[in-house]
């Protein structure tokens, strides 16, 4: 588009235009920088995504024995799944069926873990089988992790917390000790081994995370697992489902 050079003479003329007419000028000319400023920022933020690897990933096959409401099970495992996410590993949820009627040659959950798979059963307290009444929760690396559902029920009724946000914590602490190993406790954070009020408000403000390092271990593992031959899995396979444990 050309401009003649009367029109472009007219337009440097401030005499041209009212007060308000330059404050529109100026208010267009700050808007139009603030939008190239944020299609900069959104253009740099995909450049940056495409070029990130993607987080490995771990499945989990949810045993609900205990049962508790969909709505708590999901959110509470979108709570879990969002401190995993915070370490650098994506959680895929599958929420099995118990009964015996569903046909296991389809059922995904009836095939033999995959090396990236572990299971996480919801029970009652009357599973505990020698676990401390205390406990909220237990672990078998590499695969098998426990949430005793009443305990968690018992404390938010008791206290207020919110129930999703109590089991969702405890989910993401088990699944971090089949992550990371034995001995994985630690003296702060979400994996510290007992959880006093301090630990229950930053529940409440979804302020229990990973450390830095741990998360770097967690990271590393579900790396390792999707990369490992299914022999290696140290399990009972196929799971029973029909039963506790």
């Amino acid at each position: 588009m050309r401009i003649s050079p009367r029109e472009e003479q007219a337009s440097e003329r401030p005499e041209s235009y009212t007060r308000k007419q330059l404050f529109q000028i100026r208010l267009n000319r700050q808007l139009a920088c603030v939008v190239f400023v944020i299609a900069s920022l959104n253009s740099l933020a995909a450049f940056s995504a495409r070029g990130r690897e993607p987080d490995p990933a771990v499945t989990v096959r949810v045993l609900n024995y205990a049962g508790a409401k969909t709505s708590v099970l999901v959110a509470a495992e979108r709570a879990a799944g969002q401190i995993l996410q915070d370490a650098g590993v994506e959680v895929i949820w599958f929420n099995c069926r118990l009964d015996a009627s569903s046909d296991s040659s389809i059922d995904p959950c009836r095939q033999p873990l995959s090396p990236s798979e572990v299971v996480l059963r919801m029970l009652t307290n009357d599973n505990r089988r020698g676990i401390t009444d205390d406990a909220f929760g237990s672990a078998v690396p590499p695969v098998l992790a426990s949430i005793y559902y009443e305990q968690a029920l018992w404390l938010a009724t008791r206290t207020g917390y919110i129930l999703h946000h109590l089991v969702g914590c405890v989910m993401a602490h088990e699944l971090g000790h089949l992550l990371l190993g034995p001995g994985s406790h630690a003296e702060s954070g979400i994996m510290k081994r007992h959880w006093g009020a301090k630990e229950l408000r930053l529940m409440d403000w979804s302020g229990l995370h990973f450390t830095p390092q741990q998360a770097k271990l967690i990271r590393a593992e579900a790396e390792a697992r999707m990369g490992r031959d299914s022999k290696d899995i140290v399990a009972a396979n196929p799971i029973d489902y029909d039963r506790t444990w």
